[in-house]
């Protein structure tokens, strides 16, 4: 990971839990659910009597009584294929975007140049263009892959490892902890959650955290990697070489336990056109100029 400095540690756990910060949190949770569509009953049923459910949150919160609920399974299924979530209760949702906002400027500085998604500022079109710019500077091969089944084989251990070199304030990392150790429920019964919630606001900052040893890896190789989310490519001056950065990537998704995605490994020169697909958003990268949405 990067070296720089995090900022001085403060009293973390009371400026995410602190009522304030809650109701941020809030505001920006319905901002975000109305802007992708019709509100869920849940979220209508929170937002009835928002200020009390946020008071009593931040009380239980202050009183160390709080306790996180089960996460919620559900299966969507779109374009032929079917995505798991597993879903927090509105007020744990509430929460844990509290948290991101107050544990984000410890991690962002340590994840490094490679990483574009859920990154304040940062977004698909930035990778585009730093693909680009490598495109531009004559690497003409790219190597491209994703991570297999990305959430669930993340070693929640040694993420919180890592947490907990960077935020030194036992109460949050404690708070995170119980967040980690969520139930899942789903028709029939319960199972442990494996790996991070794919439905959890927390879940792409500490993934974000987990991969960067990726990033730094295949650096260390003197490859230049660009990543989005789970899904990089790698810019290289020939075909064999991007064949080995692949190699160097498989040796450090091995080191941290994951292992690529056979489906969306290939090799490809400019020519043949690239596309990075995340989160609805698409873009591409060709022998042409880069563009993005809307560009």
């Amino acid at each position: 990971m990067g070296t720089a400095s995090p900022p001085v540690a403060a009293p973390l756990y009371d400026a995410a839990t602190a009522l304030p910060a809650l109701t941020a949190a809030w505001d920006e949770l319905l901002a975000d659910d109305r802007q992708d569509g019709v509100l869920g009953e849940a979220t209508r049923r929170f937002e009835a009597n928002a200020g009390d459910r946020l008071a009593e949150l931040a009380d239980q919160l202050r009183s160390e009584s709080y306790r996180p609920a089960a996460l919620t399974e559900v299966v969507l299924v779109a374009d032929g294929g079917r995505r798991t979530l597993q879903v927090p209760a509105v007020r744990d949702r509430v929460l844990e975007k509290a948290l991101a906002a107050v544990i984000a400027p410890f991690i962002d500085p340590v994840l490094g140049p490679s990483s574009f998604a859920y990154r304040p500022g940062l977004g698909v079109a930035d990778a585009v263009q730093a693909v680009a710019r490598l495109r531009d500077e004559g690497l003409g091969w790219v190597a491209r892959t994703d991570v297999d089944d990305c959430f669930p084989s993340m070693q929640v251990g040694r993420i919180r490892r890592i947490l907990g070199a960077l935020l030194d304030d036992d109460a949050i990392l404690d708070l995170i902890d119980a967040l980690l150790a969520r139930n899942v429920t789903r028709p029939g019964g319960w199972r442990r959650l494996a790996g991070l919630a794919q439905g959890s606001p927390l879940s792409p900052m500490l993934a974000n955290l987990a991969l960067a040893h990726l990033d730094d890896r295949v650096r260390q190789e003197g490859f230049p990697i660009v990543r989005y989310s789970d899904d990089l490519v790698i810019c290289t001056a020939s075909k064999p070489e991007a064949w080995e950065a692949l190699r160097s990537v498989a040796a450090a998704w091995e080191e941290i336990g994951m292992s690529s995605g056979a489906d969306k490994t290939e090799v490809m020169s400019f020519d043949d056109g690239l596309a990075f697909s995340r989160c609805g958003l698409r873009a591409e990268v060709s022998g042409g100029a880069g563009r993005a949405p809307g560009g």
